[in-house]
């Protein structure tokens, strides 16, 4: 109980400064650089899904965050990384006929496109092998920090596309776990690395859920791209 609290409180306060975090990095990205630290923003595309629930479809979402690189032997790196912005739900058509318990609107959203969308502080914990100096394996835990939670109705209303929002924080766990691997393709040293990632939660993420377990599932495409390598690289050599 207590190491989950203590665990909490590093996700929560980690969340907190996150986007500034990313300003200054940006800002002082040569002095987080050197010959064993490669730092860096990781961004692209991501699809996921929920387990355990029918006819759902994947939803897509932009991530964007930034990593560090720590070199421990030519073939071992340990990369840890935050999604600032990231979010995992899914897509599907509404059949619920109590969504708001107002009886004329909820007769309007049966039937309604819909979208979840739950939007995390993402914190894969990864270590990646360089089977060949461009391509490299990961794999490890991912831990993620839930802060927001809603779901979109979209329906038409004479002829008016109206969107209803729904508040969904109450019903979905502040806490998500589960592990990423994925494949990495490094287009130059010290440039940028292409790859494709897959996360599977262990963790349902729905509270107080009746039926089947909810977990996240989602597959990452994405670029890193170092910040200040090559500043860095050159007070090195002139130190």
């Amino acid at each position: 109980m207590k190491k989950s609290a203590l665990l909490f409180l590093f996700l929560a306060c980690f969340s907190w400064h996150a986007h500034s975090q990313v300003l200054i990095s940006l800002l002082l990205g040569d002095k987080l650089n050197s010959e064993k630290l490669e730092f860096g923003l990781i961004g692209g595309y991501a699809t996921s899904n929920q387990s355990g629930l029918d006819e759902s479809s994947y939803y897509g979402s932009l991530h964007l965050g930034f990593y560090f690189d720590f070199i421990l032997s030519e073939k071992w790196v340990f990369n840890p990384s935050v999604n600032v912005i990231s979010a995992s739900g899914m897509e599907f058509t509404n059949q619920d006929p109590a969504v708001t318990g107002i009886t004329g609107l909820d007769g309007v959203l049966i039937g309604a496109d819909a979208r979840l969308k739950v939007e995390y502080f993402q914190v894969p914990l990864l270590m990646k092998y360089n089977v060949t100096p461009k391509i490299h394996l990961m794999l490890g835990p991912q831990l993620a920090l839930r802060h927001k939670a809603s779901t979109y109705y979209y329906y038409d209303l004479n002829g008016n596309d109206i969107v209803y929002r729904e508040d969904e924080r109450d019903n979905y766990k502040r806490l998500d776990a589960g592990f990423t691997s994925g494949v990495g393709y490094k287009l130059k040293p010290g440039g940028m690395n292409l790859g494709v990632r897959y996360y599977q939660g262990l963790v349902d993420v729905r509270k107080n859920n009746p039926g089947d377990a909810n977990r996240n599932h989602s597959w990452y495409i994405y670029c890193t791209i170092p910040i200040g390598k090559g500043k860095a690289a050159s007070k090195e050599q002139a130190d």
